[in-house]
């Protein structure tokens, strides 16, 4: 990819959300376009092969080792989360237990060039950062350890750290209210957490309830009408609790609906659909949801498109496309599939190991004179 492409880009980025001046003749909104796709790949356990993944939807090339070829250096051990806030890009970096090689990794939107590395570690553990999510210029970030780091987003450091949960998996915001999914993960054992998910005050920054769920939850997004899905999956190899997806009432902290022996990967949700991976560890598949309810409902790809393995799925908020990300059985190297929002094939790239997630970069688009 040029340097002059991504000048471009930057500029063209810049200015969609900048305001006219006074000077400019033509007040009038500009009408934004995808640009480009980032895909962070997790990475196999303890192999150091995360990596950043770039498609120019613009020419149709791809890096799959986007960040490599821009900042010169790999990009981590155990990635995990990816998103952008303003200008900026977050991933978080998970590392190893034990090792000092976790941190939160922040990059230029517009170029993936790195502004700062922030350590998740200190002189006596590692945090282990697993899933973030932005509120009011502050980024949250909770880990394995159970705490719930607070990073402030203009000075790009720590400002404080708590106790909000267990083992941290997925997390959502929801009138200024964050939910945690705590997990039982084998490495990380909180017992007091494992089937509950936290709920922590976002305007003074305490944990103020812990909502019972099924054993194990770990995904976890938020829908219309103050709903919280969770997806739970039960002890791994034992009946004695089972995988299940529930629908929380936020407004109450109550259940309004249940569904058991439902294994859910990861959820997708916009203002007008929800979709989520079904089945993750047996025959997995993309399926709608009921964004009200929860109930399960129909394949999303309506055109025969095989996708081998749904590793993450991804909504574009723009015009509705869907990302689905597939880790083709575990491979070194994967693919993300790109749907229209009636689940109909528009193109496919390659991506480094594990693709789990994505972030849209969007432009303004260029007019004729």
């Amino acid at each position: 990819m040029s340097k002059n492409y991504l000048f471009s880009l930057c500029l063209c980025v810049a200015l969609a959300f900048q305001s006219c001046t006074k000077d400019d003749k033509d007040e009038s909104p500009r009408e934004l376009v995808t640009a480009g796709i980032y895909v962070l790949n997790e990475g196999f356990m303890e192999s150091d092969n995360s990596s950043l993944s770039f498609h120019n939807l613009e020419t149709g090339t791809t890096d799959i080792d986007f960040y490599k070829t821009v900042n010169g250096s790999k990009l981590g051990e155990t990635a995990h989360d990816l998103k952008s806030y303003g200008s900026k890009l977050y991933c978080v970096i998970t590392g190893t237990k034990g090792n000092k090689n976790s941190y939160l990794e922040v990059m230029n939107v517009y170029t993936g060039k790195t502004i700062k590395r922030i350590p998740f570690f200190d002189d006596k553990e590692s945090y282990m950062p697993r899933g973030l999510v932005f509120y009011k210029n502050k980024a949250f970030v909770g880990g394995f350890d159970g705490k719930l780091s607070v990073v402030d987003t203009a000075k790009l450091t720590i400002e404080s750290r708590f106790v909000a949960g267990g083992a941290m998996e997925g997390m959502a915001v929801m009138d200024a209210k964050l939910y945690i999914a705590n997990s039982s993960h084998f490495m990380f054992k909180h017992p007091e957490y494992d089937n509950t998910v936290s709920v922590v005050d976002l305007t003074d920054q305490k944990l103020s309830a812990k909502i019972p769920v099924e054993f194990n939850p770990t995904a976890l997004a938020a829908s219309t009408g103050g709903k919280v899905f969770v997806a739970a999956q039960g002890e791994y190899k034992s009946e004695s609790n089972l995988p299940a997806l529930q629908v929380i009432d936020t407004r109450k902290n109550n259940f309004l609906s249940t569904f058991a022996d439902t294994p859910i990967g990861g959820f997708a949700f916009s203002k007008s659909s929800a979709l989520a991976i079904f089945d993750p560890f047996g025959v997995p598949s993309v399926n709608t949801l009921d964004p009200q309810s929860g109930k399960p409902g129909t394949p999303f790809i309506s055109d025969g498109t095989q996708v081998q393995t749904p590793y993450g799925i991804v909504i574009n908020d723009l015009n509705q496309d869907i990302l689905v990300l597939d880790a083709n059985s575990y491979a070194p190297a994967g693919e993300a599939f790109y749907f229209d929002k009636n689940g109909k094939f528009k193109l496919k790239f390659g991506t480094g190991t594990l693709p789990a997630t994505a972030v849209f970069v969007y432009k303004t688009k260029q007019t004729e004179n």
